[in-house]
């Protein structure tokens, strides 16, 4: 994640300690369109595909390939970013434009918004 690379190794450090693995299994849903965000996925190994109601969303993952697939290597959730540095004004998480839902068992990473706000909110103070 770009916005992470100007944090100093400590403030990365507390990162890592509030980043959780998880695994999804094959067809479920992690993020459904026009729900809120509520947390950054980094996927490690699986598949996943991104769409919306309307149609299939050609999104531009971290690698930079226009795709409508995650994959190892590929994360989502970066809008979160922007929501935490805006402090304690911002409760309201943002809303998803998209559904990610995974083809086969996904093993991931999640980082919880409420967790990123509070890390970068004390990398502030």
């Amino acid at each position: 994640v770009e916005e992470f690379g100007n944090l100093d190794g400590s403030s990365l450090e507390k990162l890592c300690d509030v980043v959780k693995p998880a695994v999804f299994t094959e067809r479920s849903y992690i993020i459904q369109e026009e729900n809120p965000i509520d947390q950054m996925l980094f996927v490690l190994q699986g598949k996943l595909w991104t769409y919306t109601s309307r149609r299939v969303t050609e999104l531009s993952s971290n690698s930079g390939n226009l795709n409508n697939h995650l994959e190892g290597g590929d994360f989502s959730g970066e809008e979160l970013i922007a929501w935490a540095k805006a402090g304690h004004n911002s409760s309201n998480l943002p809303i998803s434009t998209k559904t990610i839902q995974a083809l086969t068992k996904v093993e991931a990473f999640v980082l919880m918004a409420y967790d990123l706000k509070q890390v970068l909110l004390n990398i502030d103070n």
